[in-house]
Order: structure tokens, then C-alpha cells, then sequence
């Protein structure tokens, strides 16, 4: 008895086979394949966790399949499947993989780029097509329904990003890049078998708390470190500049060069920043500051104010990029740093369309990200695309903007990992 079903899970086709393969069916097993997949396919990936036992007829299947298609990719094996393979030595030439998402990741890899798992919490301050003004939603949105929360917080926040790690694997997504405030995100994810980063964030106007901010940040990725899996990493993440006093961002980046950090930054996000980056006025000046001291308006744009602190020198991870000129994109080309694009979120916080055509002429590495569900209806990448395709009509190609989901996000050889 034996059972075949197709499926697509992200840009994989995964043919997953079960029950018994053996002379008696090995020709209606041949025959299905036939009928069920392109031996073309470049993208095609077997699972055999359910496959009980597998006789040499099996392994003729399996061989066939390597001389039509040039690979055979098997996630996920049975024990005997295993031991079969072992004996003949047949797992040295095939691709064999522990879980499904590791083939899925090697064969095409699905990048949700920027999530905040823990926000998800918060889905109910997700703006509706019409928009929402970004600082208010900052402030009378995330902000005050975190402080709603209260005492229940991290039990909610854990919970929130439970189902949201299983919203990001249903999706396809085998890579994600999650900055956590809280932490509660980064012991699921390590366990996940997802790869990417969970980025501890590092936020404060206050400089008199600079220190000891930095290091319950350093502690809480100290303590994670060891736990580390093959493929996820944990870094750090300055919220933005203008959320982060000078004393917090020199600290902040010592630390960064000391502990080979992971780097991410929100940047250029939305036209308050901008105004109050580059003239120290407007609504982040009179709305945002309102209980918290302060930061002094650098007087320059974000990605200028970056480069001249010497963020850009560890080639962190940039988010949004939305608000930038040609002078901009140039010191972000010259840095070798990665950018990410999350498109709405940019319009439901009406910020704005990334030049996403800009950043793509000078080959700098984008990614796609859905940010948070405080912002964003889904955590789905393939829902992101959809919109990315209709946004830059005219001025990407479909193609282009399907092929950022695949990017992968980026590691710098003096990371430790």
C-alpha cells in the first residue's frame, strides 16, 4: 500500500511519498511520478518520513529519477529509508536532508527578511487600506497597547509568536529575520528550524541608562548564544536614529565590534523622520519626545547620520530605506550593506514607495519583509510580493521583485557564530 500527493510550499514542489515501495508497486509508483511531476523541475523535493520500507525496486525508482531530472533531493527520511540509503552509499550522492525545511532551504530559499513575532500581539493596531499617520500609530498604537499589556505581556507576546513562527512555516518561509524587544522570540526560533536572525533590540533616549541598557541587551544575547543552531544566528538591532541617543549608539556599536554582532537598523522609514533627521522639527520632534528626553537632531539625512557615527561600517541590515536620495544610496552601495523593503507596511503607515529601482541599478542586496502584524495583515512573503509587483509597476520587473524572496539575509565572515 503506498500513497503519493504533490504540493507547493513556497517555491518548492514537494512530492511526498508513503507507505511501502517495492517490486509489487513499483510501477504504479513509476507510472504516478510520471503523471505527477516535471522531471525539469529544479525546484523538486521528496519526502520519505512516512515511507515504511523501501526494497531495491525503490532504489531503481530513486535511480531513474536521477538520470531524467540530474537530482534527487529526499527530505526528512524514514529509518529504513536511511539505513538503505546508508548501506549502498547512495546518501553521499543524493541530497539528503533532516527536515523538510532544510531541503526547502536549500533548494530555494523563502526570506521573510523583518518581523517583529512578538507585535503580532498587537494585530489589532494594524492600520486598514486607508492608513494611519505613522508617529500616532507609534505612539497611541504599539506603545500604548504594549503598555496595556502590563503584567501579561510576555505571556501574551510568547504565545503571539508560537503561532506566528507556525504562520511563517505554513507560508514556505524557511529564513527569517526577527527583532525582538522583549526576547521571548528567541528560544522558538532557535528551536524553529527556521534560519536567519532574531535580533535583540537596543532602544533609549536616555543616556543615563545607556549602560545599563547595553548590557541587558549583551546579557540576553550572551545567554542564547550557546544555544545557537545551525543556521540562526542572534544579533543586535538599534531601533532607529531617532530613537536612540548618541551616548546609547556608541556604546551600542563598541559592543557591536567586540561580540562580532549581527547588525540591524530601522532607517529612513517615514516622513517624520525624515523632517526631524534633517530640520529637527515635526511630529517625531513634538509627539514622540512627549515622556521621554530628547535626542538632538543631527541635522543630516538618517543614512548620512549612520555613516558618520560608523554604523554603516559593520554592514548592518538596513529596514525600510524608503526616505533616501542618491547620496544616500551611494554611501549604502559603498558600505556593502543589505536593505530591506516591506511595502505595507510602508503604505498602510503612509511613508511612502522605496525606490526600489534605485537600489537594484546600483546592486545592492534587497529583501522583502512584512514587518510586524502591528502593521502589516500577514506574515505570508508571497502576500508582500503581490503588492511589491503592483507598487513598482512600470518601473521593476514581476520577475525582479519575485526573485528578493529568495535573497537570503546576509552574515559578515567576522560575525561570530
Amino acid at each position: 500500500m503506498f500513497e503519493i500527493s504533490k504540493s507547493k510550499i513556497g517555491l518548492t514542489d514537494l512530492l511526498k511519498i508513503s507507505g511501502r515501495i517495492d517490486s509489487i508497486n513499483a510501477n504504479t509508483i513509476h507510472e504516478t511520478l510520471n503523471n505527477e511531476i516535471s522531471y525539469d523541475d529544479p525546484n523538486l523535493v521528496i519526502d520519505m518520513e512516512a515511507v515504511e520500507y523501501m526494497s531495491a525496486a525503490g532504489l531503481r525508482i530513486l535511480k531513474g529519477l536521477k538520470e531524467k531530472s540530474g537530482h534527487v533531493r529526499i527530505a526528512n527520511p524514514s529509518k529504513r529509508v536511511r539505513e538503505v540509503l546508508q548501506i549502498t552509499g547512495l546518501d553521499a550522492i543524493y541530497d539528503v536532508y533532516e527536515s523538510r525545511m532544510a531541503a526547502i532551504h536549500a533548494v530555494q530559499p523563502v526570506t521573510n527578511a523583518h518581523t517583529h513575532l512578538e507585535l503580532s500581539a498587537l494585530a489589532d493596531k494594524c492600520p486598514d487600506v486607508t492608513g494611519r499617520d505613522f508617529v500616532d500609530w507609534l505612539v497611541n498604537g504599539v506603545d500604548k497597547g504594549i503598555q496595556e499589556l502590563g503584567n501579561t505581556a510576555p505571556r501574551i507576546f510568547s504565545d503571539a509568536v508560537e503561532k506566528s513562527i507556525q504562520r511563517l512555516i505554513g507560508a514556505g518561509v524557511t529564513m527569517v529575520g526577527d527583532i525582538s524587544n522583549s526576547g521571548v522570540s528567541i528560544e522558538p526560533l532557535l528551536k524553529s528550524g527556521l534560519h536567519g536572525i532574531v535580533y535583540v533590540e537596543y532602544i533609549g533616549t536616555d543616556p543615563s541608562q545607556a549602560r545599563a541598557k547595553l548590557n541587558h541587551v549583551v546579557n540576553t544575547i550572551e545567554k542564547h548564544r550557546h544555544h545557537i543552531q545551525r543556521g540562526m544566528h542572534i544579533g543586535l538591532s538599534f531601533h532607529a536614529p531617532y530613537s536612540v541617543h548618541p551616548e546609547l549608539w556608541k556604546l551600542g556599536l563598541e559592543a557591536v565590534k567586540e561580540h562580532k554582532l549581527p547588525l540591524c537598523i530601522h532607517v529612513a522609514e517615514s516622513p517624520a523622520e525624515h523632517e526631524f533627521m534633517t530640520k529637527g522639527t515635526g511630529k517625531i520632534a513634538t509627539d514622540f519626545y512627549r515622556d521621554t528626553p530628547k535626542v538632538p537632531s543631527p541635522m543630516k539625512s538618517s543614512i548620512q547620520f549612520l555613516a558618520d557615527i560608523g554604523a554603516l561600517e559593520h554592514k548592518p541590515l538596513l529596514v525600510h530605506c524608503v526616505h533616501v536620495d542618491d547620496a544616500d544610496i551611494k554611501l549604502i552601495k559603498d558600505s556593502g550593506s543589505a536593505v530591506v523593503h516591506c511595502p505595507r507596511s510602508n503604505l498602510r503607515l503612509n511613508n511612502g514607495r522605496m525606490p526600489l529601482e534605485k537600489f537594484l541599478a546600483q546592486d545592492i542586496p534587497v529583501l522583502l519583509g512584512t514587518d510586524s502584524l502591528a502593521s502589516s495583515p500577514s506574515l505570508n512573503i508571497f502576500e508582500e510580493v503581490e503588492v511589491a509587483v503592483a507598487l513598482h509597476h512600470g518601473k521593476v520587473d514581476a520577475k525582479d521583485v519575485l526573485a528578493l524572496a529568495s535573497n537570503t539575509i546576509p552574515v559578515d565572515s567576522n560575525v561570530k557564530t
